[in-house]
């Protein structure tokens, strides 16, 4: 069962693969200069601190903000990976073969519902786990100048960092599954599950996620 799984799942995988080697390797450049440059222009030494006046660090991370930006649209690219995931991997896995009723020669061969079932959803889900950690530790690292300047609660910071990444890689290919097993075809699962992330994500990162960082307190002295 597990060589039958990996046969018809085999391009799908290999896919995925080479999408995260080219993603981890542009990581890997780019994020290497941007840790090169956040050194030699001294920012390090422009966190947690108040800006007198006349320093520099507000021009210089202007400067740091103006060179990499732009990387901040790739980032953003990212939130929607683990979607993307969900709709052309989790969608099809049942969808796909109840729509070409391949299902039922395997449930000939001595094969149970439960095992069929239980077989494809392990390989997957940990697979989707397993590549979405690997590229976890590379966005963490990736990330971090921005994260020191800009914080740990941004959204491009929240959702590409932590447990969240994982944690939505593996709902998107959740309701992948759960969209093909309802709708019975390819086509309508995976708009099922483009439509359930979205109505699952956005209202927490508009609603929720703002009640998640500690209140910011700042005490004045008042000078009489």
């Amino acid at each position: 069962m597990i060589w039958l799984t990996w046969r018809q799942h085999r391009l799908e995988g290999l896919m995925t693969l080479g999408v995260l080697a080219v993603i981890g390797v542009f990581l890997l450049l780019t994020g290497r200069a941007m840790a090169t440059s956040f050194q030699q222009l001294g920012l390090s030494h422009c966190l947690g601190q108040t800006t007198p006046p006349g320093s520099p660090c507000p021009d210089l991370i202007m400067a740091f903000g103006t060179q990499y930006g732009l990387l901040q649209i790739f980032d953003i690219l990212l939130i929607f990976l683990p979607l993307l995931l969900g709709a052309l991997v989790g969608a099809p896995l049942v969808a796909r073969e109840v729509e070409q009723r391949t299902h039922l020669l395997v449930w000939t061969q001595s094969i149970t519902r439960l095992r069929w079932l239980s077989v494809k959803l392990a390989l997957v889900l940990v697979a989707g786990l397993l590549a979405s950690g690997a590229l976890l530790a590379v966005l963490i690292w990736w990330y971090s100048p921005w994260a020191q300047l800009d914080g740990s609660f941004g959204t491009n910071a929240y959702d590409t960092s932590g447990p969240v990444w994982v944690a939505e890689t593996l709902l998107s290919l959740a309701l992948g599954v759960l969209a093909g097993t309802l709708t019975r075809r390819v086509g309508p699962a995976i708009f099922l599950t483009i439509v359930l992330s979205v109505a699952i994500r956005v209202p927490v990162a508009s609603f929720w996620r703002p009640n998640f960082e500690a209140p910011f307190t700042q005490t004045t002295p008042i000078w009489s």
